[in-house]
């Protein structure tokens, strides 16, 4: 995984396959940049061979939109 900030945007390059406990440590430590830094804009692009992710990035999403009101991607 591969974290950069650019032009107000926060990219996440996720390679690997995530399991349950990644997928939560994944979230926590997000969240928590999110919400030091006062991100805007998240966009995840996962590795398009990685379909297992999608559940976890949805319900990532999910949660996102529920705590802030910015845009967050998934490519």
């Amino acid at each position: 995984m591969e974290l950069i900030y650019q032009n107000e945007t926060f990219y996440v390059l996720l390679e690997e396959k995530l399991d349950h406990q990644e997928y939560w440590q994944l979230k926590e430590r997000l969240f928590r940049i999110f919400e030091e830094y006062g991100i805007d804009r998240v966009v995840i692009k996962n590795n398009r061979a990685l379909f297992h992710n999608r559940q976890y990035l949805s319900q990532m999403k999910q949660d996102y939109m529920r705590k802030y009101t910015k845009d967050f991607i998934i490519e």
